[in-house]
């Protein structure tokens, strides 16, 4: 009646309206209009068919993911005499660090629904220069107690960055592992990226 668009979460939203409200207000007024969406460019749609509708994770927390949502592989990429592999298959869960690193990632930008861990060095990340890819890192000397290295480390590097890079490294510390992460929208994002990456390397 005032102009305003509702939009209710039936499965989450904790105060849902009376039935008769419903279809007194929604179903004979706003049906025409109504729509529901779901996946990893629900947010994106949103965006286009309504320009000022704050979309962020705070806004639609039932729009955020869990760790369980993440696919993964349960192995790692590795060489097999003359040739590379992929260890594992794909599986929901498979990898906690690699949900995280996607998890904190999101939070400050939606689209960003890929990531891949790729071996820490100084040849590795100099071809990420060279490729023309944008990166930040974190210092593990400076993450505080108590707290996700990933979920906190990711969004250093972000804060940091002013935005989400292409790339996000850290050189590990004490019983941690150095890691650079390529991040994208999708697989075919970062798949893209790393390609970019392995052609800059010495004798690829």
């Amino acid at each position: 009646p005032d102009g305003r668009l509702v939009i209710f979460d039936w499965k989450t939203y904790r105060r849902l309206p009376q039935p008769r409200q419903v279809a007194e207000r929604v179903q004979t007024r706003l049906y025409p209009f109504l729509a529901t969406l779901a996946g990893p460019r629900a947010r994106d749609v949103l965006r286009a068919l309504a320009p000022r509708l704050a979309l962020g994770a705070d806004d639609f927390p039932f729009m955020r993911m869990r760790e369980a949502d993440v696919a993964g592989f349960t192995g790692r990429i590795v060489r097999e005499g003359g040739r590379t592999r992929i260890a594992g298959c794909p599986q929901f869960g498979a990898s906690k660090h690699i949900a995280r690193i996607i998890i904190s990632a999101s939070r400050f930008d939606p689209g960003i629904r890929s990531a891949m861990n790729i071996k820490y060095d100084e040849r590795n990340l100099r071809a990420c220069t060279e490729a023309g890819l944008s990166a930040s890192d974190f210092s593990r000397e400076n993450e505080p107690p108590d707290v996700s290295s990933m979920d906190w480390g990711v969004a250093r590097a972000i804060e940091q960055f002013g935005s989400v890079p292409d790339v996000i490294w850290d050189a590990g510390g004490p019983g941690k592992e150095p890691m650079i992460r390529v991040l994208g929208h999708d697989p075919s994002d970062v798949l893209d990226k790393v390609s970019r990456i392995a052609r800059k390397l010495p004798g690829e």
